[in-house]
């Protein structure tokens, strides 16, 4: 018996990749979370009244921020009301923006209705799986 012989099975093709996230980077999304959870409410962010233009609008703001006044980029603009760098605050509107979407009732989600027949439809009325557009991701 070779070597071959003792090595398992993994199936993960098409799956995320998390290896490619360097953990480190993520310090500042958790800082502004933090920042955020302690001047409004923890996960607040959810339940804002016309969050998808708020949350788009401050994200622009924070990418203003880092801009100076002879159009170079500073990296390391620091944001007045939180002291944290803008670049954190990009990252938390970014996520905002990314959980509202996942989370928002498909609207217009493509209906597979058998192999290779597909329609666009009403999630709410229609019997099947839905796929999202943007990822190709079957939503059960």
């Amino acid at each position: 018996m070779d070597n071959n012989d003792k090595l398992g099975m993994k199936f993960d093709a098409g799956k995320p990749k998390w290896s490619l996230v360097i953990q480190r980077f993520l310090t500042g999304l958790v800082r502004a979370l933090e920042h955020g959870a302690a001047k409004y409410a923890p996960h607040s962010w959810q339940t804002v009244p016309n969050a998808p233009e708020r949350y788009f609008s401050a994200l622009k703001r924070h990418y203003d921020d880092l801009q100076r006044n002879d159009g170079t980029i500073d990296l390391n603009a620091i944001d007045k009301d939180s002291g944290l760098p803008c670049t954190n605050l990009i990252l938390a509107n970014a996520y905002f923006l990314e959980g509202l979407r996942v989370t928002e009732k498909p609207k217009s989600f493509m209906f597979i209705l058998s192999e290779g027949e597909i329609i666009k439809g009403d999630p709410l009325t229609a019997k099947g799986k839905w796929i999202d557009p943007l990822y190709n991701e079957i939503i059960k």
